[in-house]
Protein backbone atom coordinates (compact mmCIF):
# COMPACT_ATOMS: atom_id res chain seq x y z
CA UNK A 1 0.00 0.00 0.00
CA UNK A 2 1.29 3.45 -1.16
CA UNK A 3 1.24 6.35 1.57
CA UNK A 4 -0.20 9.56 0.69
CA UNK A 5 1.22 12.81 2.11
CA UNK A 6 -0.44 16.25 2.25
CA UNK A 7 1.44 19.31 1.80
CA UNK A 8 0.62 23.10 2.35
CA UNK A 9 2.09 24.44 -1.50
CA UNK A 10 3.17 28.03 -2.09
CA UNK A 11 4.07 29.01 -5.72
CA UNK A 12 6.85 30.97 -4.77
CA UNK A 13 8.90 32.35 -1.07
CA UNK A 14 7.28 35.49 -1.51
CA UNK A 15 3.90 33.45 -1.52
CA UNK A 16 4.72 31.70 1.22
CA UNK A 17 6.22 35.09 3.12
CA UNK A 18 2.13 36.76 2.45
CA UNK A 19 0.63 33.77 3.93
CA UNK A 20 3.62 33.95 6.92
CA UNK A 21 2.58 37.95 6.87
CA UNK A 22 -1.39 37.49 6.81
CA UNK A 23 -1.67 35.44 10.24
CA UNK A 24 -0.16 32.27 8.80
CA UNK A 25 1.78 29.53 10.38
CA UNK A 26 4.92 27.83 9.44
CA UNK A 27 4.80 23.95 8.62
CA UNK A 28 6.84 20.79 9.81
CA UNK A 29 6.89 20.10 5.98
CA UNK A 30 5.94 21.78 3.19
CA UNK A 31 6.55 22.72 -0.70
CA UNK A 32 7.63 25.68 -2.01
CA UNK A 33 8.40 26.24 -5.31
CA UNK A 34 8.20 22.67 -6.34
CA UNK A 35 10.86 21.98 -3.71
CA UNK A 36 9.62 19.65 -0.75
CA UNK A 37 11.10 21.41 2.16
CA UNK A 38 11.49 19.83 6.01
CA UNK A 39 12.05 21.82 9.09
CA UNK A 40 15.44 21.18 10.35
CA UNK A 41 16.28 24.31 12.79
CA UNK A 42 14.49 26.74 15.06
CA UNK A 43 15.85 28.70 17.58
CA UNK A 44 14.34 29.49 21.03
CA UNK A 45 14.54 33.52 20.71
CA UNK A 46 11.84 33.16 18.02
CA UNK A 47 14.06 34.68 15.04
CA UNK A 48 14.72 32.08 12.80
CA UNK A 49 13.29 28.75 11.67
CA UNK A 50 15.18 26.86 8.34
CA UNK A 51 14.11 24.42 6.38
CA UNK A 52 16.08 21.82 3.84
CA UNK A 53 15.69 19.54 0.66
CA UNK A 54 19.03 17.23 0.71
CA UNK A 55 18.22 15.82 -2.59
CA UNK A 56 18.07 19.61 -4.43
CA UNK A 57 20.17 20.89 -2.23
CA UNK A 58 17.82 23.92 -1.01
CA UNK A 59 17.61 26.20 1.64
CA UNK A 60 14.55 28.07 2.79
CA UNK A 61 14.70 30.85 6.29
CA UNK A 62 12.33 32.54 7.50
CA UNK A 63 13.73 35.39 9.87
CA UNK A 64 11.71 37.47 12.06
CA UNK A 65 11.74 39.61 14.73
CA UNK A 66 10.29 37.75 17.41
CA UNK A 67 7.62 34.79 16.30
CA UNK A 68 6.66 34.64 19.67
CA UNK A 69 5.58 38.16 20.13
CA UNK A 70 2.32 40.19 19.27
CA UNK A 71 3.17 40.48 16.30
CA UNK A 72 3.87 36.83 15.14
CA UNK A 73 5.28 36.75 11.48
CA UNK A 74 4.26 39.85 10.71
CA UNK A 75 7.89 41.20 9.61
CA UNK A 76 8.73 37.30 8.43
CA UNK A 77 11.09 37.46 5.67
CA UNK A 78 11.68 34.18 3.70
CA UNK A 79 14.84 33.60 1.38
CA UNK A 80 15.69 30.20 -0.53
CA UNK A 81 19.19 29.34 -1.13
CA UNK A 82 21.70 27.33 -1.87
CA UNK A 83 21.88 24.24 1.36
CA UNK A 84 24.98 24.59 2.74
CA UNK A 85 24.82 22.54 5.98
CA UNK A 86 22.23 20.12 7.26
CA UNK A 87 21.69 17.25 9.73
CA UNK A 88 22.36 14.00 10.15
CA UNK A 89 19.81 13.21 12.90
CA UNK A 90 16.94 14.02 11.42
CA UNK A 91 15.12 12.26 8.25
CA UNK A 92 14.37 14.60 5.55
CA UNK A 93 11.67 14.21 3.30
CA UNK A 94 12.00 13.83 -0.20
Amino acid sequence: MSKIYLYHEYKTPEKYQAHLKSGGKSHDNMVVAGVLFTMDEYDQAGRTITYGNLKKKKMLTITTADRYGAGGFADAEVEMDELIAWRNDICYIE
